[in-house]
């Protein structure tokens, strides 16, 4: 197994390890590990993410008569999609996301922000671009990227 780059909660009950070799993998709970596959995408989207202040919630239950205090105090949404070469597109909901869960979102996005980088990296020659160009066509075919995936990182390899 290659050496681990970063590991952490993607939601409430799944932990995402990137390893340094661009692979990664999934686990649910206290489940096994999902077999390594290479990273092709890591994105997360934050709806609302704001804790309700102490200030806010006290003048809230004064012009409520309390009734606002049975409300939460919700932190929001955390959408994560994570792409594998072989599963495609996957997306993670958290509501009410822990600090733990949220710090491990930063790292892991670090992490996958590092690996796509080198991965997209110029390799220099044509013959580089030729099979880059493939290895995309490949993924097109299998279905791993949309057609508007495929385009942006053609677009993005070809310049």
């Amino acid at each position: 197994m290659a050496e681990t780059l970063a590991s952490g909660l993607i939601d409430n009950t799944t932990t995402m390890t990137i390893y340094k070799d661009g692979t990664f993998s999934l686990k649910v709970l206290f489940g096994k590990p999902s077999a390594p596959e290479r990273l092709i995408g890591f994105e997360h989207d934050a709806d609302s993410m704001r804790r309700k202040s102490a200030t806010g919630r006290g003048a809230a239950a004064l012009f409520t008569g309390g009734a606002s205090l049975l409300a939460s105090n919700n932190r929001g949404v955390v959408y994560v999609s994570v792409t594998g070469d072989r599963s495609s597109v996957r997306t993670f909901t958290t509501r009410n996301p822990s600090g733990t869960t949220l710090t491990g979102i930063r790292s892991l996005k670090a992490a996958a922000d590092a690996i796509l980088a080198q991965t997209n990296a110029p390799q220099g020659g044509g013959a580089s671009e030729v099979a880059q160009l493939q290895q995309l066509a490949d993924l097109h075919r299998s279905g791993a990227l949309s057609a508007t995936e495929f385009a942006a990182a053609k677009k993005r390899l070809l310049g």
